[in-house]
C-alpha cells in the first residue's frame, strides 16, 4: 500500500477508534482523530504546513465588479477610448454640483504604478469601531483578469471556474491532498466548494449559512446547540477523547512517539472547541459588523455626500407591497423626489460576517487548509418608497438584492449599490487581514496572514454596453488575490480588449503574444490555479499543460513576475 493510500485508510482500521461511544460525531473525536492522522503523517514524511491556507471568498451571480477589482486602464499612458470613459457602468465615482448628482466617472489613483478605482482612495470602518484608508490592502493584492471560458452559463461557469479541466483536482481538492489537517476542506453552503475534487477521494465539510449551523462541525453532539461550556456531557467527551489519546501514545502504532509529544497541544485545542468558541464566536461576529456595517454607513465622499434622485433610477431585487405582499424578482424604478441614499442606507451582508468569522476560526485552529465562503446577495430592508413596476405605480420595500448587479438596475444606482457592496466586503477582508496578523500558524509559529491566501471568486463578471445592459462576461472574467506573503503590491495580469467603437473597452479578455494554452493565445480558467501553485506551494501543477501560468511567484521577496509581460491594452 502507497503513503497516501495508507494515511487515507489507516484511521479505519485503528483499533478501538470506532468503539468509542457518544461521540463519533462530535468535535473531541475529529480532533482526536486528525491529531492520530498529523502524527501518523508526520511519522510518514506528509508535512501539513506545506500549503498556505486557502480562503475562497464566492459572489455568486457574476457580478459588476469594476467599482473593485476588475481594473481597466492601469497607467495615465493608456487609451481605452472615449466610448469607453463615458460608459457609466464602468463609473467609480459620481460627479455633482451644489450638493446634487451629475452624473459618473470613471475616477481612479495612482498607487505603486498602477491605476487602481476610487474606492481605494476611500475611508473605510474597521473592527473595532475606527477608520482606515482602504488602500491599506493593496500590498497584498494581486487582480488577474482577461481569462475567458467562453461558454455561457450560471451553473456551467461556476463549474469551470472551481474544476477548469476534467479530471484534474480543483484547487482546494489538490490542497487537501497534499495535507492532512482535521478536514479536507471547509464549506458553506452555496456555489463556493461545490465543486470541490480530490485526486485521492477526501471530501469537505459542508456548514449551512447561519450562526449556529455554521458553528455545527465543532459542536459536541445537540448539546452543543446552545451551550459551549466544558461541562456535563462535554467534560466526558473530553475525558474519553484524552482517555483515548493516551493509550494510543502510549502503544507503538505508527505516529504514537509524535501523538506522545503532542498530547498537551490536543488538550488545549479539544478544550478550545468544546469550551471556548462560544467567547470567540460573539466577540469575533461583533468586530466583523462593525467594519462591514460600519463602513456602509459612512459619508464617503463622491459616492453618498450629494443627492441622487431616483427619477429613472432601478433596482432588480425583491420588493414588498404596502400591504407586505412579495413581488417576486422584478425592476422597480423609483420616482422623481426620492434620495435613493436613503434607499440604500440599510444595507448589510446577510450572514457573511458570520463566515468571515468562521474563517478566522478555522484558520487559528488549524482544521483545514481551505474554507470557502459564500455571498449570494445582500439585504436593503428599505422604507417604503414610491415606485413603478410594470407600469403600476406603487409603494413598495425593497427587502434584498441579488449580488450579481445586473443591467435591470439604472446605472447610477448601480454605482451607489456597488460602492457600498464592495467597500463593506474590503472591510471584512481588511478586518480579517489584521486579526490574522495577531496569529502565529501551529507549527512553523510564522505569521497567519503571511501564511494565508484569500481569494475573491464569482462564475464570471459582466459584460457592459455604453448603450445599457449587462451581459454575462464569460469572455471578460476576473479574480483578486490577498496575502501577507505579497509584497509592494497591487500586481495585475492578463490583457484586455480595446476597442474604439461599439461596446469600447469592457473588460473583455484579449490575447497574450506567446502564450500558448488550451485555448490558444487567450488563457482559460484553468490559468488562475496554474498561476496559484507558486503562492499556494503546491507541490505540482496539473493544470500546466491545459493553462501555462501566467505569472511566477517569488516566495522570497513577495513579488510577482508576469511571465509574458506586462498587462495591456491590446487591439483598436
Amino acid at each position: 500500500m502507497d503513503r497516501r493510500s495508507f494515511l487515507r485508510t489507516g484511521l479505519t482500521g485503528a483499533a478501538g477508534l470506532a468503539s468509542l461511544p457518544g461521540i463519533m460525531d462530535s468535535l473531541a473525536f475529529k480532533i482526536v482523530a486528525g491529531f492520530v492522522q498529523q502524527a501518523r503523517a508526520e511519522t510518514l514524511g506528509v508535512g501539513q504546513d506545506s500549503t498556505r491556507y486557502h480562503v475562497n471568498l464566492w459572489l455568486n451571480g457574476g457580478p459588476i465588479r469594476f467599482a473593485f477589482d476588475h481594473w481597466i486602464k492601469l497607467s495615465s499612458g493608456e487609451d481605452i477610448g472615449t466610448i469607453a470613459m463615458n460608459n457609466q457602468w464602468l463609473a467609480t465615482a459620481f460627479t455633482s454640483s451644489n450638493g446634487v448628482v451629475t452624473g459618473a466617472e470613471l475616477k481612479t489613483m495612482n498607487y505603486n504604478g498602477v491605476l487602481v478605482p476610487y474606492l481605494f482612495q476611500t475611508k473605510i470602518a474597521n473592527g473595532n469601531g475606527g477608520s482606515r484608508s482602504a488602500s491599506d490592502i493593496l500590498n497584498n493584492m494581486m487582480v488577474m483578469r482577461g481569462f475567458a471560458s467562453k461558454s455561457d452559463g450560471h451553473d456551467v461557469n461556476a463549474l469551470l471556474v472551481q474544476v477548469p479541466v476534467t479530471g484534474l483536482p480543483s484547487l482546494q481538492g489538490m490542497m487537501a491532498d497534499q495535507a492532512e489537517n482535521l478536514f479536507a476542506g471547509v464549506m458553506v453552503s452555496g456555489t463556493s466548494g461545490s465543486f470541490f475534487a480530490s485526486k485521492t477521494n477526501k471530501a469537505y465539510t459542508k456548514t449551512a449559512a447561519n450562526p449556529t449551523s455554521l458553528m455545527s462541525p465543532f459542536q459536541v453532539g445537540t448539546s452543543m446547540t446552545t451551550s459551549f461550556n466544558l461541562k456535563a456531557s462535554q467534560q466526558a467527551a473530553y475525558d474519553t477523547a484524552m482517555a483515548y489519546m493516551k493509550t494510543y501514545a502510549r502503544s507503538n502504532r505508527v505516529g504514537s512517539d509524535t501523538l506522545n509529544k503532542n498530547l498537551e497541544n490536543a488538550a488545549k485545542k479539544i478544550k478550545a472547541g468544546l469550551g471556548d468558541i462560544e467567547g470567540f464566536w460573539e466577540e469575533a461576529v461583533t468586530r466583523y459588523k462593525t467594519a462591514m456595517l460600519g463602513t456602509v454607513a459612512m459619508t464617503t465622499p463622491g459616492i453618498n455626500d450629494a443627492y441622487l434622485d431616483g427619477k429613472g433610477q432601478a433596482i432588480y431585487g425583491y420588493p414588498f407591497s404596502e400591504t407586505g405582499v412579495a413581488l417576486g424578482r422584478v425592476s422597480a424604478v423609483y420616482q422623481a423626489g426620492t434620495d435613493m441614499r436613503d434607499v440604500v442606507k440599510r444595507m448589510h451582508f446577510a450572514d457573511l460576517p458570520e463566515q468571515f468569522a468562521l474563517a478566522e476560526y478555522v484558520l487559528r485552529n488549524d482544521l483545514s487548509n481551505n474554507i470557502g465562503i459564500f455571498h449570494n446577495g445582500f439585504r436593503l430592508d428599505s422604507a417604503l418608497f414610491p415606485t413603478t413596476i410594470g407600469g403600476v405605480a406603487q409603494n413598495v420595500t425593497m427587502s434584498r438584492m441579488d449580488s450579481d448587479m445586473d443591467g435591470a438596475n439604472g446605472r447610477l444606482s448601480t454605482l451607489l449599490i456597488a460602492n457600498r457592496f464592495y467597500s463593506g466586503i474590503l472591510a471584512g477582508i481588511l478586518e480579517f487581514k489584521d486579526r490574522l496578523n495577531l496569529y502565529k500558524r501551529i507549527g512553523t509559529n510564522a505569521n497567519l496572514w503571511n501564511e494565508s491566501v484569500l481569494q475573491v471568486s464569482s462564475e464570471f463578471a459582466r459584460s457592459v454596453a455604453p448603450t445599457g445592459g449587462t451581459g454575462h462576461g464569460y469572455n471578460n472574467m476576473v479574480t483578486s488575490i490577498y496575502s501577507g506573503a505579497i509584497k509592494n503590491g497591487p500586481y495585475v495580469t492578463g490583457n484586455l480588449l480595446m476597442r474604439t467603437t461599439g461596446n469600447g473597452t469592457n473588460g473583455t479578455s484579449a490575447e497574450i503574444e506567446g502564450y500558448k494554452g488550451s485555448q490558444g493565445a487567450m488563457p482559460g480558467v484553468a490559468a488562475v490555479p496554474s498561476s496559484l501553485v507558486g503562492l499556494m506551494r503546491l507541490n505540482s501543477n496539473p493544470w500546466e499543460n491545459s493553462a501555462p501560468p501566467l505569472v511566477t511567484f517569488n516566495d522570497s521577496n513577495g513579488v510577482f513576475v508576469n511571465n509574458y509581460g506586462k498587462s495591456k491594452l491590446v487591439g483598436g
